[in-house]
């Protein structure tokens, strides 16, 4: 692997020429589709302007053990360093290979130590890998790009390790697809709450699940990490929430809510059927403050009741009516 730095040699490569040679290696391989993978490895730390000098010495032994790791692996590619960073690109290998060689290379260097001004110190890496191995449309700028997002990150994520942007894009994809089918279920799970169509422990189960969501909602920030962590609690509450309901203190409270619903229908069926046995001793208590008298009788056996449309007048026919019936017979007892 060829290399140039800020302050190369006359008769090495400038950084423009190393681009430009980079450039075409990505158009060869993206015209005759073989992979190419754009690596980005930047030095953690050292961050402070006094600290720039003692980069600039580190960064070509960096340089130097990324080029003795590629080809003993007989892996060929172009690179070259510019002030606090190495860019290179490997051609016609599997991007999970170069994956593969960079953590080696992030072990090695963690393993060196540096001699500090009156100290020693030891030293790590991150590094970001970009790939033309994906669907999306590729030139060598996104592999820059990509290479860059995921140093970055890695950086971001504390160093000391590898990165491949469009691998953790994929999966920041695949966990918002996760999550959106998640809420879906939720809203669905709410919707059936709002209809009176679930049952009690999962009314309760989508009510805590809603919530943490709504904590996730309300951060500004999403990150990687904090998807993942989204993703992890929702995950886990899912699968406690699972293990409660199977538990049998849950089905025996489930077996006991549905024992206080059966009761509540019972009570509620006996209270209507004591309103009905109410009002009825109400109209036998109105009927016995009537004439004991021979009408009551007949009130009783005709079904004349104290509610009934012209009851006065029906009651005034039934004493006549029973009158003319003693007169009769008073008249055949007289006659026989």
């Amino acid at each position: 692997m060829s290399q140039t730095t800020s302050t190369s040699k006359p008769q090495a490569l400038s950084v423009s020429q190393m681009l430009h040679l980079m450039r075409l290696e990505v158009d060869r391989a993206l015209q005759h589709d073989y992979p190419i993978t754009c690596l980005m490895l930047g030095l953690d730390g050292f961050k402070d302007e006094a600290e720039q000098g003692l980069v600039r010495q580190i960064m070509p032994e960096l340089f130097k053990h990324l080029k003795g790791l590629t080809m003993a692996n007989e892996v060929r590619g172009l690179g070259l360093t510019k002030e606090s960073v190495i860019v290179a690109v490997f051609p016609h290998k599997d991007p999970q290979a170069i994956y593969g060689l960079s953590e080696v290379l992030v072990d090695r260097v963690r393993a060196l130590v540096v001699p500090i001004p009156g100290a020693e110190q030891g030293i790590t890496i991150s590094i970001g890998l970009g790939h033309n191995m994906h669907p999306d449309p590729t030139t060598f700028e996104l592999l820059l790009q990509e290479a860059e997002t995921g140093l970055n990150l890695a950086q971001a994520a504390g160093g000391d390790r590898c990165v491949q942007w469009k691998e953790v894009e994929d999966e920041l994809d695949s966990l918002r697809e996760e999550l959106d089918s998640q809420i879906r279920e939720i809203s669905a799970k709410q919707q059936a709450l709002d209809d009176g169509d679930v049952a009690f422990e999962e009314r309760w189960s989508a009510n805590l699940v809603d919530s943490v969501l709504g904590l996730f909602t309300a951060e500004s920030e999403q990150s990687p990490g904090v998807l993942r962590l989204k993703k992890g609690v929702i995950d886990l509450i899912a699968d406690e929430l699972l293990r409660l309901q199977e538990s049998s203190t849950v089905r025996q409270f489930a077996d006991q809510r549905s024992k206080i619903d059966t009761l509540e229908r019972r009570i509620s069926k006996l209270t209507g059927h004591l309103s009905s046995t109410e009002d009825k001793l109400r109209r036998l208590a109105t009927m016995k403050s009537i004439d004991g008298g021979v009408a009551s009788i007949y009130e009783s056996v005709q079904g004349l009741g104290l509610d009934d449309d012209n009851a006065e007048q029906k009651r005034g026919m039934l004493t006549t009516i029973f009158e003319a019936n003693l007169a009769l017979r008073a008249e055949s007892a007289e006659a026989t």
